[in-house]
Formats: C-alpha cells, sequence, structure tokens
C-alpha cells in the first residue's frame, strides 16, 4: 500500500475536509440528533475523499475530531456565553471526551478512505483480461491450443459406448453421475 514516500498533510485537503465535514456534520444533527454527527462526518470524509486527489485520511480524521469538540463546545455554548463553553468542555470526563475525538477520528478517516477507493475506482482503467483460458499458477493457453488440448485428453482415454454397457447387461449410469465423473476427471487432468 505505501510506495516509500512519506506524506505529507495536504493545505487544500484539510480545508476541503474541514469544510465538508462540518457540514455533513451540522446535516447529521439536523436530521439524526442521536448519532446523526457520526453520520455526517462519515459523509463529509466520503465526499473529501471523492473530491481531493490525495489521499485525504489524516485531514479528514483531524477535521471530524475537530467537529467532534465543536458539537461539544456549541451544545455548552447556547445560552451560555463562550467562557462557560469553554468551562462546559473541561467539565466533561476526559475519557468520554477521548472516545469521543478518536471515533469521530476514525469515521471521518474511514469516509475518506472509501470515497478515495470510490474515486480510485472509478478514475483507474479497467485491464482486459488474456484471451484463452488458464488455470492459476499457469500461463494462458490460445483458444486453438485448448481445443487441440481438449480433443486429445477425450481420445487419449478408452472411450466405452451405451450398447456395450447393455450388451454385458450393467445398468445405464444417470446423466447426473457420469457429469460428476466426467468432472471428476477434469479436474485429475489439471492437476497433472
Amino acid at each position: 500500500m505505501t510506495d516509500g514516500r512519506s506524506r505529507q498533510v495536504s493545505l487544500v485537503g484539510a480545508v476541503v475536509a474541514v469544510v465538508t465535514i462540518a457540514g455533513g456534520t451540522a446535516a447529521g444533527l439536523a436530521i439524526v440528533p442521536t448519532v446523526g454527527s457520526y453520520l455526517g462526518m462519515l459523509l463529509g470524509g466520503f465526499l473529501t475523499g471523492v473530491t481531493v486527489e490525495d489521499r485525504p485520511v489524516v485531514e479528514s480524521g483531524l477535521a471530524a475530531a475537530l467537529a467532534a469538540i465543536g458539537v461539544l463546545w456549541a451544545g455548552a455554548f447556547v445560552g451560555n456565553g463562550a467562557v462557560e463553553a469553554v468551562t462546559a468542555l473541561g467539565s466533561v470526563a476526559p475519557t468520554a471526551l477521548l472516545t469521543s475525538t478518536l471515533l469521530s477520528f476514525a469515521v471521518g478517516g474511514f469516509g475518506a478512505h472509501l470515497g478515495d477507493d470510490l474515486q480510485d475506482g472509478l478514475t483507474t482503467p479497467v485491464e482486459t483480461p488474456p484471451t484463452g483460458r488458464a488455470t492459476t499458477g499457469s500461463t494462458p493457453v490460445t483458444p486453438t491450443e485448448a481445443t487441440a488440448t481438449d480433443e486429445a485428453d477425450t481420445r487419449s482415454g478408452p472411450v466405452e459406448a451405451e450398447s456395450d454397457r447393455a450388451g454385458r447387461g450393467e445398468p445405464r449410469e444417470s446423466p447426473e453421475r457420469e457429469r460428476a465423473e466426467s468432472e471428476s476427471e477434469n479436474l485429475e487432468l489439471e492437476r497433472e
């Protein structure tokens, strides 16, 4: 996954992440009050991953962590002043604040990862498979070679006609059993 180059945080990616994740968080809280902020962070991170060329996972994670702290601060700010909001933020249990911030970072980064994967999938050209059939670990076989090999395989084994079996009084095999035996023979030939 890594190509050995060190990756630096992009300023443009960070600005796009802050704008999309803040908007997604606000919209998510307006639509689904309980978990809307996390859904909005996921959607904002996804949009960041789709729009930013470089992989913006760190930028989206940091923007989501800032959005989580912003939501806690804004909740305390409503009806009070800025000083009371900062005091209220300080009264939140450190483990709850850390958990919320880390979860927000993960959700934002995951959304950016999904968006980046979608962008890569939509922009990367699809390779055409080689013609012929190939098994795992073998080289592809051209269609003419495959036909010649198949014909040689069918001629190499002893062929017993239905009339020979009927003449000896042997019961006729069911088509399903014949098909299963044929498939097992093909598997044995592929292994060789």
